[in-house]
């Protein structure tokens, strides 16, 4: 991987990573900023526009926090669009947690990364042995 390349992952899994600390905080300014007319947005809930992720980052019910994020990879689809996936683990306030995939389509468009697309699949918790 080129240290172009690198840098370009680093940058936005950082903004990945702010996505999550947003809605931890229940702060929408960070989707309203990143999300564009036609970000599509894929999740256990169905498909969203960005503008309605942007706007139920605020009614979160629940708090989170980010255990990890990582397992990162990036792929140029052209010198402006990329892929990003990556693998996240989030924990819950009063207990419990989820792992998840997620997957970003970023675009730059006057010199600023948007988000155009972004799915995220909730890993399956392993069931406890019945040996155990």
């Amino acid at each position: 991987m080129s240290v172009d390349t690198q840098e370009l992952e680093t940058e936005l899994l950082d903004l990945e990573r702010a996505g999550w600390e947003s809605i931890a905080a229940r702060n929408p300014e960070h989707y309203r900023a990143l999300v564009v007319e036609e970000t599509i947005i894929v999740d256990d809930e169905g498909v969203h526009k960005g503008s309605d992720l942007a706007e139920k980052v605020g009614e979160i019910p629940v708090r989170l926090g980010i255990k990890n994020i990582g397992d990162s990879k990036l792929i140029r689809l052209a010198p402006d669009n990329v892929v990003l996936t990556y693998r996240i683990e989030i924990e819950f306030e009063g207990g419990g947690g989820q792992a998840l995939y997620a997957s970003s389509v970023y675009a730059r468009r006057a010199g600023a990364w948007r988000l155009v697309f972004h799915q995220q699949t909730s890993i399956p918790t392993p069931e406890p042995s019945k040996d155990a």
